[in-house]
């Protein structure tokens, strides 16, 4: 629980670098994920971060993961509840991300760059993006989907033609991994056309790969 999650006292482990927290699959009694999620603060040394059958909205509610974990390089997140992906864009050493059956995940939005809602104006979103840097993902080679089965829609909504010059996204992406995202209908312009992609996968994927066959 929450107190033994406190008690753990990880931010003092300086020398930690592989943290897998693995919360258990649903066994139908009460659950307080959320609370135990805001108790760990994991040290600034951490490298990689794996975490499994996690049943809060929010997984990460107090933010603890993009404000200390600087030398994260790989974050695998799979069989949680959370019904958006989490904010990861300004990690600045973030390499691997593999997302991994999220069953109650549909739409992949602006909350995955960072910024709030879809509703707001061109200006809102430019400000947005200038204030960290206007880079994201800036370190990023590997991009994982896998079983992702309720997913039916991926917008990059910041990006505008006019902008796309200013403003980069995963510029060092080599490697996209999409497999059995059965309801995804097509992936952003802007992520086909990034120059330094160099492998991507399709599989089990019908809209896709009827999509991009050629």
């Amino acid at each position: 629980d929450a107190s033994e999650a406190e008690k753990a006292r990880l931010d003092n482990k300086k020398s930690l670098r592989r943290l897998h927290l693995d919360f258990g699959e649903d066994d139908g009694q009460e659950r307080n994920d959320e609370q135990v999620m805001e108790a760990i603060q994991p040290p600034p040394s951490l490298e990689k971060l794996q975490i499994y059958w996690y049943r809060g909205t929010s997984l990460f509610p107090n933010n603890w993961i993009t404000m200390s974990l600087t030398n994260l390089k790989t974050v695998l997140i799979g069989w949680c509840l959370c019904e958006v992906l989490p904010t990861l864009r300004t990690l600045p050493s973030l390499e691997t991300l593999m997302i991994k059956a999220l069953p109650k995940v549909k739409r992949v939005g602006t909350e995955f760059w960072g910024i709030e809602t879809d509703d707001i104006d061109v200006n809102e979103e430019e400000r947005a993006l200038s204030s960290s840097s206007g880079i994201a993902f800036p370190k990023l080679k590997e991009l994982i989907f896998i079983g992702m089965e309720e997913w039916e829609e991926w917008d990059y909504g910041i990006m505008r033609e006019r902008r796309e010059e200013r403003f980069q996204l995963m510029p060092c992406l080599r490697r996209l991994r999409l497999w059995n995202c059965r309801k995804l209908k097509q992936l952003p312009d802007h992520l086909l056309r990034t120059a330094s992609l160099e492998d991507m996968s399709i599989w089990a994927c019908p809209a896709l790969e009827k999509r991009y066959y050629k």
